[in-house]
C-alpha cells in the first residue's frame, strides 16, 4: 500500500498474529495502530489502540509536540471512528485547558460529531460524562467548594440544548 512502509506492517502483524512475547500498544506505535487500523478496516487493531488511550486518559495532557499532547491523539481517534474514545478525550481537553479548544488549526479535520460533543461539552464545563446521571459533591471538583453539580451525558445535554447528536 502506497505510503505504508515496512516497519508500519511489522507493527501491525504483531498484533494480527501471535508472537512472543505479545505485541503490546505504547505511545511510539499507537498512531501506526490509529492510521492503519483506519485505512484497513481492521476493528481488533482499533480496539487494541482505543483500550491503550482509555487506560492512559489520564496521562494525557498539553505539552504540544509531547507523545501524550491530547491535540495529537483527537483526530486520529475522530478519523479512525473511535467516537466513545474521542468523546472522552474532548472531555479530558476541555477539563485540562477550555482555551486549548478554540485554536482553529487544532479544529480543522475534526468530524462535526466530534465538532458538537466539543460544544455541548465547553457547554456544561467539561463535565458530561457519558455516565449516568447522578450527583456528586462540587467539592470533588478542583477549585470548587460546596454544593453539587448533576453530571449529564451527552445525550440528556443535546436534550436539554435542544440539539440532536449525529
Amino acid at each position: 500500500m502506497p505510503g505504508t512502509s515496512v516497519q508500519d506492517w511489522l507493527e501491525v502483524a504483531a498484533f494480527m498474529y501471535p508472537v512472543i512475547p505479545p505485541a503490546q500498544v505504547k505511545w511510539s506505535n499507537l498512531e501506526t495502530l490509529l492510521v492503519l487500523g483506519a485505512k484497513l478496516d481492521m476493528p481488533a487493531i482499533l480496539a487494541h489502540a482505543a483500550a491503550f488511550i482509555q487506560n492512559h486518559m489520564c496521562l494525557l495532557d498539553m505539552a504540544e509536540g509531547g507523545m501524550r499532547f491530547i491535540w495529537k491523539w483527537l483526530p486520529l481517534l475522530d478519523s479512525a471512528g473511535l467516537d466513545e474514545v474521542c468523546a472522552l478525550c474532548i472531555e479530558r481537553a476541555v477539563q485540562l485547558d477550555k482555551s486549548s479548544c478554540s485554536v482553529e488549526s487544532r479544529l480543522r479535520g475534526l468530524s462535526s460529531k466530534a465538532l458538537q460533543r466539543l460544544v455541548l461539552c465547553l457547554a456544561t464545563d467539561g463535565y458530561c460524562f457519558a455516565c449516568t446521571p447522578r450527583s456528586v459533591p462540587r467539592s470533588s471538583y478542583p477549585g470548587a467548594a460546596g454544593g453539587h453539580y448533576k453530571l449529564y451525558n451527552s445525550e440528556e445535554v443535546a436534550s436539554i440544548l435542544g440539539q440532536e447528536l449525529p
